[in-house]
């Protein structure tokens, strides 16, 4: 009976003490990002500024690009190579994750930037102007939509 009372105090004794060793850490998983349901459309509208400029760009996933200068009246409407299309989706994905917040600083001269993305989640709407585009999350993806639509229409506006 003493052996057996032992036997148990002991095996009490070990699991309160285990429980305050260090544990083994477990390894995160992998994050995975959240990308568009299906077919998208991400749309990018720059306007404003000292000159009044009216710049759109449209991309779809299945890569088609719509740049328009509505001020020259150019608009341009071709087909994104395959690689282009899979640099933007992740950054796509990202837009997903923002969260709206006041676009304006009251910068008279800046540019505003309206991001829209329609896909089989809904559609997402952020804005922002110069002054608050680098926090506002959509960065990235507004300086690869610019590159995308200024190579389209041939200028740098």
């Amino acid at each position: 009976m003493f052996i057996h009372r032992l036997f148990r105090y002991g095996w009490i004794a070990a699991l309160l003490l285990s429980a305050c060793a260090p544990g083994v850490q477990m390894q995160d998983a992998p994050q995975v990002e959240p990308s568009p349901a299906g077919d998208w459309t991400v749309k990018l509208t720059q306007s404003g500024g000292f000159a009044g400029v009216m710049l759109t760009v449209q991309v779809s996933s299945d890569g088609k690009l719509t740049a328009e200068n509505q001020r020259t009246r150019r608009s341009v409407t071709q087909t994104l190579p395959p690689e282009t299309v899979a640099q933007i989706k992740p950054q796509v994905a990202r837009v997903l994750q923002v969260t709206p917040a006041v676009p304006h600083s009251g910068c008279a001269d800046c540019f505003l930037y309206r991001l829209e993305l329609t896909s089989g989640d809904g559609s997402t709407r952020v804005e922002a102007d110069d002054m608050t585009l680098a926090d506002s999350g959509i960065a990235d993806v507004v300086r690869l939509l610019q590159q995308l639509r200024d190579r389209a229409l041939g200028t740098n506006p």
